[in-house]
């Protein structure tokens, strides 16, 4: 097994991110109840200033690099619909 910090091989479009995204999904959590969610878009609400652009960094940063419960590449998917 592949250390999750190695770093992928470049494919035939020289994109990086098609193995580590495979890596990376397997670290995402899936025992988050609704009330932590809640908990978190409380916190999130009363804390974060800014407009709209500051909200979704600032949800990326929690959700994806701190807690985990998403992939990048999920986060951007859900964030386009």
């Amino acid at each position: 097994s592949r250390h999750p910090l190695h770093h992928a091989e470049t494919n035939m479009s020289g994109d990086k991110s098609g193995e580590l995204e495979n890596e990376k999904a397997s670290e995402v959590r899936s025992d988050v109840g609704f009330g932590e969610i809640a908990r978190q878009f409380v916190v999130l609400g009363w804390t974060a200033f800014g407009g709209p652009a500051a909200h979704v960094g600032l949800f990326q940063k929690v959700f994806v690099e701190q807690l985990g419960w998403l992939t990048p590449a999920t986060f951007t998917e859900l964030f386009a619909v």
